[in-house]
Order: structure tokens, then C-alpha cells, then sequence
């Protein structure tokens, strides 16, 4: 019953709520959009992701390139939601411009850029081999051959504490992937991308707000972060091959104040707070 096939994101789930991973992997269940649902932050993520991919694609094809357009695009997928737009659009036109900006400065010494790159390699040093997945939003070889890894948040972003920790193992295991050459470019026929040291693991925040755009880096000059991270993963998939480890609801006390898709589920209201009762 364990999962054979896990994403980068799914890792992060194993680590902070198990049972989650349990519930929509292993009994197969998924939460149901409420009718009529307006678009939520997830939408708006979406198409924050969706407008950058095609911004860096045309930059590093040499066509014109005009975010602002392909927001708008973008956009009329809400047209029956003008309230939506009205809140969003002017949020999306300051990330435009701050990611217009930003991109000025990191074209310097740049090679390449591949935006929505998929990656995937086998975890063979298990009795049961797993297969890793993940989709980096954009990989940027630079002219030395390294490559920066970014992904980019419309929430809050991870501390530098909680990636060295492996508390965030996103970009770490995407850093590991693209160290075996497990990633391939989204167009040009599926080409598989060169093996890569990670230099930098770049985290950018895009709200619109008042900061239109952040920012935060966590440098990996010798690939050691991410080398420990994946080897972390391998030691706690090798603990769920016991058939005796149970997947946990919320193990680490840090994470209990988040609400989570399964809770209702695991019981997480009684069990807390009867916890809570008896200290």
C-alpha cells in the first residue's frame, strides 16, 4: 500500500502530516471544491505561474515579450468573476513590474533560462524503489555551468532555517534531481537538461502588495545541502517500508496551528484538545 511515485511537494507533506499523505495516497481520498466556488488564493497562484512561464519562454526564445499581455490572457478566464479581477489584476500588474525589473539584473551571466521544467529519478536504495518527481517553476544555467533552482510563492516563504533543517525539502531534493540530470525542458521536445550543481535555491515571493516582490536565497556552493536532504529522504522512506511505522497526524507540535485538507479526518480537534485537557 506504500506509494510507489511521490513529488518534491508531497515530501514536505511526509515530514510535517503523514496521515495526510496517507488519506489522499493510500486511501485515495480527495477534498471536493464547494459549488460555485469563487477563485481562491490557488487560482491566483496558478495564474501567476502560468503568465511567468510564458514570459520566460518568449524572453529566452527572442520573441517579444510583454507580461503585462499575457497576464490580461490569463485574466479572462475570470471574466465571471469581475470582483475577483478587481482585487487581483492591479496585484498582478505590480508583480509584473517588479519581475521585469528583477529580470534585468539576473540576465547577467546567464545562459539559459527553462521555465515549468519536469524532473524524475528512482530511488532505487530501497527494498521498494520510489520514484521522485517534481516540476521546478525555472532553472537558470548560468555561464559557469551551475544552475539556480527558483520557486515562486504567492504565500509565506520557508526560513533558511527550516530548508538546512530539511523542514522545507523542496528545492534541496529539485537541487538533488537536477544534480543527476533527472530534469527536461517542458518544450523543445522534451530534452532532457544537463546534470547541474545547484548554486543557489532562490525562493520569490509575489503578492502585489505594498512589496511587490521579495526575494530569498539559500546557497548550496558544493551541492552538500542537497545531498543531505536527499539522503534524509531515502532513511525515512526506508522507515515507512516497516509495515509497524504508522503515518502520524501532525507529528511536530510547531505545525498544529495550520489546518489541513485531512484533520477532520484524523480528529485532530478532539485528540488536541483533549490533549491539551489532560496537560
Amino acid at each position: 500500500a506504500r506509494p510507489e511515485r511521490l513529488s518534491v511537494t508531497e515530501i514536505e507533506t511526509l515530514i510535517r502530516d503523514p496521515y495526510a499523505i496517507y488519506a489522499k495516497r493510500i486511501l485515495g481520498l480527495e477534498p471536493l471544491s464547494e459549488l460555485d466556488e469563487a477563485p481562491d488564493a490557488r487560482e491566483r497562484g496558478n495564474i501567476i505561474h502560468d503568465a511567468l512561464a510564458g514570459y520566460v519562454q518568449a524572453v529566452d526564445a527572442g520573441e517579444p515579450a510583454d507580461l503585462i499581455a499575457i497576464g490580461e490572457r490569463l485574466f479572462e478566464a475570470l471574466d465571471d468573476f469581475p470582483e475577483v479581477c478587481a482585487f487581483w489584476w492591479p496585484r498582478f500588474r505590480r508583480i509584473a513590474r517588479w519581475i521585469v525589473e528583477h529580470e534585468r539584473e539576473e540576465r547577467a551571466n546567464l545562459r539559459r533560462a527553462y521555465a515549468e521544467a519536469r524532473g524524475e529519478i528512482l530511488i532505487g536504495d530501497l527494498a521498494r524503489p520510489v520514484t521522485l518527481v517534481g516540476k521546478a517553476d525555472r532553472i537558470d544555467l548560468r555561464e559557469d555551468g551551475t544552475v539556480d533552482i527558483v520557486d515562486y510563492k504567492t504565500g509565506m516563504l520557508p526560513s533558511a532555517r527550516q530548508v538546512e533543517i530539511g523542514l522545507a525539502p523542496q528545492l534541496p531534493l529539485e537541487a538533488a534531481i537536477a544534480a543527476r540530470g533527472g530534469f527536461r525542458e517542458k518544450s523543445e521536445g522534451n530534452a532532457e537538461i544537463p546534470p547541474a550543481r545547484t548554486r543557489r535555491m532562490i525562493y520569490m515571493r509575489l503578492t502585489g502588495g505594498e512589496t511587490a516582490g521579495e526575494m530569498r536565497a539559500v546557497s548550496d556552493p558544493d551541492g552538500e545541502l542537497a545531498e543531505n536532504i536527499f539522503a534524509s529522504l531515502v532513511a525515512l522512506l526506508g522507515q515507512y517500508e516497516d509495515e509497524e511505522t504508522p503515518y502520524l497526524s501532525r507529528p511536530r507540535p510547531m505545525f498544529w496551528g495550520r489546518y489541513a485538507d485531512y484533520d477532520h479526518l484524523a480528529r485532530v480537534k478532539e485528540w488536541s484538545a483533549a490533549g491539551e485537557d489532560s496537560g
